[in-house]
């Protein structure tokens, strides 16, 4: 307002202090509400700075423990991969036994047949030497001997002895 009286060529106090007055009071809100606009800025600023450090906190964190799950899911595919091997190998192993245990089941059933007929044949021996140990020759046999020794061959060496002695008698004769 000034400036424009001074423009004009007027200077009027009066309007002057009208028009100062008016822009203090208008001023006033404004500066105070500035004011409060700015201390709102300021405490949402550190009120963001905080939430961002919270968060870069918490990121740095989720980091860390991103890598402590990759290297545990590295460490769990390691042990996978060996524990995979290993059942490899185990499957092996046993189809090697399964080839094995057939391999002797039939061994044991060729065993088995060779057995039975071992014990046939036996049975069929047993059979026979049954049979001639009670046929009639047998027990004449088995008689025999006790007579043989207790009897026959005394009296045979007696005679031998009887001819040995007359042989040698007779060639001192003639």
């Amino acid at each position: 307002m000034i400036a424009e009286n001074l423009s004009k060529g007027k200077l009027n106090g009066a309007e002057e202090s009208e028009a100062a007055s008016a822009y203090l009071r208008w001023l006033a809100p404004t500066y105070k509400a500035a004011q409060q606009l700015t201390v709102q800025l300021s405490e949402s600023f550190q009120l963001s700075t905080f939430t961002l450090a919270e968060k870069e906190s918490q990121l740095k964190a989720a980091q860390e423990n991103s890598a402590q799950l990759a290297e545990t899911v590295r460490e769990g595919l390691s042990s996978l991969a060996e524990k995979e091997s290993q059942l490899r190998a185990a499957q092996e192993n046993s189809s090697q036994l399964a080839d094995q245990l057939k391999f002797a089941q039939e061994r044991s059933t060729q065993l088995a047949e060779t057995v039975d007929d071992g014990l046939t044949r036996l049975a069929e021996k047993e059979s026979q030497v049954e049979k001639i140990t009670s046929s009639f020759g047998w027990r004449l046999i088995n008689r025999y001997g006790p007579i043989k020794h207790r009897f026959l061959l005394p009296a045979y060496r007696n005679i031998s002895r009887l001819f040995k002695s007359n042989s040698r008698t007779g060639s001192k004769l003639l």
